[in-house]
């Protein structure tokens, strides 16, 4: 799977101080052969991108800015 464009969060806007949400990419729970190529996520309130229990996962001109 191939995702293209520009991931644009609410950080200045948040008013939310707990919980573990707020990421633009999120690859967890096992997920096989990732590539995501020509993605910008900015201004998340959480991580930009989050990864956990993944297999060969593939980033290619990707950009995390003010996450």
């Amino acid at each position: 799977m191939t995702l293209w464009g520009i991931l644009e969060g609410e950080r200045a806007e948040h008013q939310g101080n707990v919980g573990e949400a707020g990421m633009g990419i999120r690859i967890e729970r096992g997920a096989k052969h990732v590539t995501i190529s020509g993605v910008t996520t900015r201004k998340m309130w959480g991580d930009g991108i989050y990864v956990e229990d993944a297999t060969d996962a593939k980033f290619c001109a990707v950009t995390a800015d003010s996450n």
